[in-house]
């Protein structure tokens, strides 16, 4: 079996797609930027399957965005298929929620959009072998040719610009011009749900928690909201929320990640790992403290509900407290509604489960929910 590995820092991505187009690859790609890892399964130039570590790219965040199904149908479909173990787009045919040309659509744009991620990216590894692993046979047949891909990131190039350039932080809120929001909106389109969402203050992280939206694909909407003169960038306001301790004399991510992880700030260590990755490139500490934090989201403790519990609130929290939430925490607050248990709002969240289960922990600390056993269950000790 043939191997190709390099660093991305010397052969970008961009680059490695138009000599993999041009020679027709077959094989598997595996790109990795500290924790965060991409497979792509090729045949003859073009990609076929996509699958990613990071939930950003699951495809359940691509149907959400695109509004083909609730919450609550993709969290009975993710039930189906485990109970079945046939794959999500097959589910959706199957059970008359999507048709199959919108579930094959939406495949093509979650492989674009995954290897497009990794596009941006100025550091990280690659490793292409010509075999691809065995897998379950493709249910929903598809494939998506490099080439167009990078012909679609190179047309991507002045939008990324502009963005940055307009929002270079996730903290960074959108002020509205109501006297410029076209009367012409559609009801119900990604554009005015960001306009909608925009008027309530919130950051360009919570704007993406909120709408499902890949990075590029709110970055195009704002972008070109902002030339159209119906939003202007706003410092964030000193309500939005806890931000990321900046590591000190001697003290690198890393570190920091370590003692955030002894502290039981969960959440924080993933943030500092993730971070270290990019600051010491190669550094497999960052690795190890992320599978170390997967491996704790899948554990029980005194403080932590298993999966099947139901988050029930207690008090309502003031006003005050909750602007003072940070995007991902007033994400999982909005979705405890004594209905969904905690593996259903984890499953349709674009976070870590980690991240997700530190939010809920830290709520039931404070004494705003509590967690009771779904209907059927003695307890809070076992899976369902």
């Amino acid at each position: 079996m043939g191997t190709i590995q390099g660093d991305l820092s010397i052969m970008p991505l961009p680059d490695l797609a138009v000599w993999m187009a041009n020679r027709s690859i077959n094989g598997t790609l595996i790109v990795e930027r500290g924790p965060e890892q991409q497979s792509f399964d090729l045949v003859d130039g073009a990609a076929i399957r996509a699958a990613s570590n990071s939930p950003r790219q699951y495809f359940g965040q691509f149907l959400l965005h695109y509004e083909l199904v609730t919450e609550e149908q993709l969290q009975h479909a993710y039930q189906t298929q485990k109970e079945t173990g046939v794959r999500l787009g097959r589910i959706l045919v199957m059970i008359g929620l999507v048709p199959e040309e919108q579930v094959i659509q939406c495949l093509r744009v979650k492989i674009a959009e995954t290897m497009l991620h990794a596009f941006r990216w100025t550091e990280g590894r690659f490793r292409l072998t010509d075999e691809r692993e065995e897998s379950p046979a493709v249910e929903i047949p598809l494939a998506v040719p490099l080439i167009d891909i990078h012909t679609e990131g190179h047309n991507r190039e002045e939008t990324w610009q502009t963005f940055d350039r307009l929002f270079p932080d996730p903290t960074t809120q959108v002020a509205v011009h109501d006297v410029r929001v076209p009367r012409t909106l559609a009801p119900g389109s990604f554009r005015e749900r960001l306009v909608t969402l925009a008027r309530r203050g919130l950051s360009i992280e919570a704007l993406t928690l909120e709408t499902h939206a890949s990075d590029h694909a709110l970055a195009k909407e704002l972008v070109e909201l902002h030339r159209a003169g119906v939003i202007t960038p706003r410092a964030p306001t000193t309500s939005m929320g806890p931000m990321l301790e900046l590591p000190g004399s001697g003290q690198s991510h890393i570190d920091l990640a370590q003692q955030a992880m002894s502290e039981g700030r969960f959440s924080d260590a993933l943030e500092h790992a993730q971070a270290g990755a990019v600051e010491r490139p190669g550094d497999p500490r960052s690795v190890e403290l992320v599978a170390q934090l997967d491996a704790l989201a899948r554990t029980h403790s005194a403080d932590q509900p298993p999966r099947s519990a139901l988050p029930v609130l207690v008090v309502e929290p003031e006003a005050a407290i909750l602007k003072r939430l940070s995007a991902k925490e007033r994400y999982i607050f909005a979705r405890i509604d004594g209905k969904r248990s905690v593996q259903a709002i984890m499953q349709v969240s674009p976070m870590h489960d980690v991240e997700a289960l530190d939010i809920m922990r830290s709520f039931h600390r404070d004494g705003w929910i509590r967690f009771e056993p779904m209907v059927g269950q003695s307890g809070l000790t076992s899976e369902p």
